[in-house]
C-alpha cells in the first residue's frame, strides 16, 4: 500500500551533495504502514547529467525515479536534460522496524561521481500500537526466600482487539504474571491522531520466593491467541518489555553467565566459574548439575577458605549447532539448604574448515 503524498518542489544543484527532509511527524502503523514523499531533484547545470543509482540507508526503504509513463518507476541510468527535474519517490516499510524514531535516507548518484549529489531525507516517529508501560521492570535485589512485585501496564489499540484482550507471557517460566480484572478506556496515551481509542490493563509481575539465585533476565511479551489478528500479532512481536535484576543467597557466580563461543566439533572447551559463599560451610556443601547432556560440570575439593571452583566442558561429541542451557549449583548442606543457584550457559559449535 502506498499513500500519496503532495511534493515540494526543491532545486538541488548537481555539482554538490544538498540535503532536503521530508518531516511526516507521530503517526500509528494501523493508520500509516507506509512514509512516502516525491522529492524533486533540477539539473541546473549547462549540460545533461545521468542519475545512475539510487542508494536507500537500509532494507526498509525505496526509491525510483517516479514518472507518469513509467508507474514501477523509470529505468536507471536515466538522463536529465539541463534545467529539467525528475520526481525521486522514497518510502519507508515502517512495520519492518521497532516503534520510535525513524529517520531514512536516499542518496542520488551520478555517473562519474562518487559523492551523492543529493541526500533526501524521510523523518518522523512511529507510535508503538501495542506497548507495555513501564518497558522496563527493574527488581533490583531480591533476597532468598522473599518475593517482589511490579505492575507493568499494557496500552492496546482497540482496532488490534476486535474479540480478546491479549494475554502477557514471559520467556522465564519462573516469572509469575497475574492480569489485574475489569480492563477500562483510559486517556489517550498515544500522540499520534487515531482512528480508534486505547484499552489499558495492568498486569503483576511476580518474582517468586522460590526463585533461583542469580541474575533475572526475562522478557515479557502479549499473546493473542488464535483470534488475534495480523496486526496485532505483528505489534506483540515488536513491543516487549524487559525484566532485570537478582535474587542473593549464600552463594554468587563470577562469571553470573557463560559464553563458550564458538567450539570446534572433536574439541574440548572448558570455562571456569568462581563460586564465592558467605561462610565456608556454604562453599562445602555444594552440586552441580548440568542442563544439557553434552556439558559436564565438575566441583573443585572445597578448601578452607570461602571460594570454590566449578570447571565446565563441552564434550568432543557435542552436535553442530547453537546451545542454550544452563548449569544448577545447589546447596544441599547447612542453614541456606535448598537454595539454587542457576548459571546460563550457552555457546554455538561448528565444523571445522579444511
Amino acid at each position: 500500500m502506498i499513500l500519496p503524498v503532495l511534493s515540494s518542489p526543491a532545486a538541488l544543484y548537481a555539482s554538490a551533495a544538498v540535503s532536503n527532509v521530508f518531516q511526516f511527524g507521530t503517526v500509528s502503523l494501523l493508520d500509516m504502514p507506509y512514509a512516502d514523499h516525491d522529492f524533486v531533484y533540477t539539473n541546473t547545470g549547462a549540460t545533461p547529467v545521468v542519475i545512475e543509482r539510487l542508494q536507500p540507508s537500509c532494507h526498509c526503504t525505496s526509491a525510483l525515479i517516479a514518472s507518469d509513463s513509467s508507474p514501477d518507476g523509470a529505468a536507471l541510468p536515466y538522463t536529465v536534460a539541463p534545467g529539467a527535474s525528475v520526481k525521486v519517490h522514497a518510502s519507508i516499510n515502517l512495520g519492518m522496524d521497532p516503534s520510535g524514531p525513524v529517520s531514512r535516507t536516499v542518496s542520488v548518484y551520478l555517473q562519474g561521481e562518487n559523492e551523492p549529489a543529493a541526500i533526501y531525507t524521510l523523518s518522523g516517529t512511529v507510535e508503538p500500537d501495542a506497548e507495555f508501560r513501564p518497558s522496563v521492570l527493574n527488581f533490583g535485589k531480591i533476597r532468598a526466600g522473599d518475593f517482589g512485585v511490579m505492575a507493568v501496564l499494557v496500552i492496546i489499540d482497540s482496532r488490534l482487539i476486535p474479540k480478546d484482550y491479549p494475554n502477557v507471557v514471559s520467556d522465564n517460566p519462573g516469572i509469575v504474571i497475574t492480569p489485574v480484572p475489569n480492563p477500562y478506556h483510559g486517556p489517550t496515551y498515544f500522540k499520534a491522531a487515531r482512528a480508534g481509542s486505547e484499552v489499558d490493563c495492568w498486569f503483576e509481575v511476580t518474582v517468586p520466593a522460590n526463585m533461583p539465585l542469580g541474575r533475572i533476565d526475562a522478557s515479557l511479551s502479549m499473546s493473542g491467541g488464535p483470534a488475534a489478528t495480523a496486526a496485532a500479532i505483528a505489534q506483540y512481536e515488536i513491543n516487549t518489555a524487559v525484566v532485570t535484576g537478582e535474587v542473593t543467597g549464600a552463594i554468587k557466580a563470577d562469571p553470573e553467565a557463560i559464553s563458550f563461543g564458538t567450539v570446534l566439533t572433536g574439541h574440548t572447551s572448558t570455562e571456569t566459574v568462581i563460586l564465592t559463599g558467605n561462610t565456608a560451610a556454604d562453599i562445602r556443601g555444594l552440586k552441580a548439575q548440568s542442563g544439557s547432556s553434552y556439558i559436564t560440570a565438575t566441583l573443585s575439593k572445597p578448601g578452607p577458605g570461602r571460594d570454590r571452583r566449578l570447571i565446565l566442558t563441552v564434550k568432543k561429541d557435542a552436535p553442530a549447532g547453537l546451545f542454550n542451557s544452563k548449569i544448577t549449583v545447589l546447596l544441599v548442606n547447612g542453614p541456606a539448604r535448598g537454595q539454587r543457584l542457576v548459571i546460563p550457559t550457552t555457546g554455538y559449535v561448528t565444523i571445522p574448515v579444511n
